[in-house]
């Protein structure tokens, strides 16, 4: 059974039983403006989170074959453009949420919307692993829940600094 790909707050997301379920992905018509002042609006529209249902049957292979297809579409979808410039495809592994992420932006883009550090990788393959092999892909078991008293504060010792692999290709360049 495919899922609908639904927006959820800004962001497509879908949760997948088999490869064949990405096509949705593949037919999404990818805001890319190649103005850097629209880079929010793109933002908003180009976000997808991926899930896998608990019965998922995909390999790694499957999705870095699909990744490798996404990225020549939008590669397609930037020559209509009547403007040349470079866009920025980024993707990681939203652990808490269990999904694969991606989005697309105009522009070079070096520093990510993230609120931690960031480890660029060359190639899809660990974050691709890391959603895969991950224990909390169908979520966090509530077992393992814990709630703490927070105190707003923006200091952040540096051995509780997370770390997140992402993978960014510079496309149209």
């Amino acid at each position: 059974m495919v899922e609908k790909a639904r927006i959820v707050k800004a962001m497509y997301h879908m949760t997948i039983h088999l490869l064949e379920d990405l096509a949705t992905v593949s037919n999404h018509d990818f805001l890319i403006t190649g103005d850097m002042q629209a880079q929010e609006v793109e933002s908003e529209s180009n976000m997808w989170a991926i899930s896998l249902s608990a019965d998922a049957h995909v390999t790694e292979q499957e999705l870095l074959l699909f990744i490798t297809s996404l990225l020549r579409i939008i590669r397609q979808q930037l020559i209509t453009v009547p403007i040349q410039f470079t866009a920025t495809f980024y993707m990681w592994f939203d652990e808490m949420a269990g999904q694969l992420r991606f989005n697309v932006v105009s522009g070079r883009i070096s520093t990510l919307p993230f609120g931690c550090t960031v480890v660029v990788t060359n190639s899809p393959r660990l974050i691709v692993q890391s959603f895969l092999t991950s224990n909390y892909t169908h979520g966090i078991p509530f077992e393992e829940w814990v709630i703490e008293d927070v105190i707003a504060d923006d200091t952040c010792d540096d051995e509780d600094e997370y770390i997140l692999p992402v993978y960014v290709e510079y496309l149209h360049e």
